[in-house]
């Protein structure tokens, strides 16, 4: 092969790689600007949803409670006291009242009567709570308290409440616990709106029961040994719950189910 030839050949192999490595670098640059194009085609977006949270906020008062006319009560005694829930926020709420009431194991004596003071237990002792409810009475302009008269554990309160399941009986500390729902007319849960409060309160007095002293004092079911005189006042909580989203669906808003959403393991009875 001559010169001319060979410097032929190379030439020619030259110009191949030339337009070899262009055409690399041009689909080098397609890629590039594939890449490019893509990047330009992905997109972020998102959206930022903003939460007004309300509130739920209930006070519980007592207008005629007086606290220095609750120092050494005696049986019979009767004192002012009526618990109201007013609802002061936004939410619109079921409003319950729970009271704690002492009780002791005592013999009870008569409260009218020629035989007045005279044991009305048959020489027993009975398990009572030591105060119970005034509900009141309107007859014309006639205005008067009515007290459960059993020998046992009722109380009466007024209308527009409604008792919840049982009655708790805390051995320990000697208490029955009550607990009653704000209602309708017809005993069913009735929303307390914004700025309301309950048209009557749970009861509008408290009597002491007329135990005997003697067995008072003897109480064979204290025997954590608790000292009566200071620690026989009665505890009244307010507690309230959101009207919707409270129970699943196809459960009812029954007094009970509402209340056991606050407190699961209420009684039954």
């Amino acid at each position: 092969m001559n010169k001319k030839h060979k410097l032929s050949n190379k030439l020619s192999m030259k110009n191949r790689r030339k337009r070899t490595l262009w055409t690399a670098g041009a689909l080098l640059l397609l890629m590039i600007v594939n890449l490019i194009t893509l990047a330009f085609f992905a997109s972020r977006d998102e959206v930022t949803n903003r939460f007004n949270a309300t509130n739920l906020d209930i006070l519980l008062t007592e207008p005629h409670w007086n606290p220095a006319k609750a120092k050494n009560v005696v049986p019979e005694q009767v004192l002012d006291k009526d618990p109201y829930v007013s609802n002061i926020d936004e939410v619109d709420a079921y409003v319950f009242l729970k009271v704690t009431v002492p009780y002791a194991t005592v013999q009870l004596e008569q409260t009218t009567g020629e035989s007045k003071g005279s044991d009305v237990s048959g020489g027993m002792t009975l398990k009572m709570p030591l105060y119970k409810f005034g509900k009141r009475n309107v007859v014309g302009a006639v205005v008067s308290y009515e007290y459960d008269s059993n020998n046992d554990l009722n109380q009466l309160v007024n209308e527009g409440w409604q008792p919840v399941g049982g009655i708790k009986d805390d051995t320990t500390n000697q208490t029955f616990t009550y607990v009653y729902a704000h209602v309708s007319s017809s005993d069913n849960l009735i929303p307390l709106i914004k700025d309301h409060t309950t048209q009557y309160p749970l009861f509008d007095k408290i009597k002491v029961v007329n135990f005997d002293e003697t067995s008072f004092k003897a109480d064979p079911g204290n025997t954590a040994g608790i000292d009566r005189t200071k620690s026989a006042g009665i505890k009244v909580e307010a507690f309230g719950i959101q009207t919707n989203y409270i129970l699943d669906s196809g459960t009812s808003n029954t007094l009970l189910n509402v209340w056991r959403v606050i407190e699961p393991d209420w009684p039954d009875t």
